[in-house]
């Protein structure tokens, strides 16, 4: 009999904050960065038992992307450690190389999570 497993790993979280019309939107950014760490916990959580336990969160806020890694160096214990703090350039008078910085570093990010992606061979 064949059977077939099937392996749901969760790998990265994203969170947004700040919208304008949101009336506390400092408690806002608060609130979802407390969130966007219970997901990540929830993430190792299901992850547990795999070598490379580690879940990269993304919360973007105001103009900036913050980027987190969670993992569990020294089980049970879970920490979340800050990697990057990324101003996002959305005004018309940005200059270019702000614009050319923030898409290095998103590049940078992309080919993080495809390496993290890679090494687990589900098929």
């Amino acid at each position: 009999m064949l059977q077939e497993i099937m392996i749901f790993l969760k790998f990265f979280f994203v969170e947004v904050s700040h919208g304008p019309f949101h009336p506390d939107p400092f408690k806002h950014i608060e609130d979802d960065n407390y969130k966007l760490t219970k997901l990540g916990k929830d993430g190792l959580d299901r992850n547990s038992g795999i070598q490379y336990n580690n879940v990269f969160l993304f919360h973007l806020h105001a103009e900036f992307l913050c980027t987190y890694v969670m993992d569990r160096k020294f089980s049970p214990i879970t920490r979340k450690i800050p990697i990057d703090k990324i101003q996002i350039p959305f005004y018309r008078n940005d200059p270019p190389f702000k614009v050319l910085e923030f898409i290095k570093k998103l590049y940078k990010y992309r080919l993080i999570l495809e390496k993290v992606y890679s090494d687990f061979d589900i098929n």
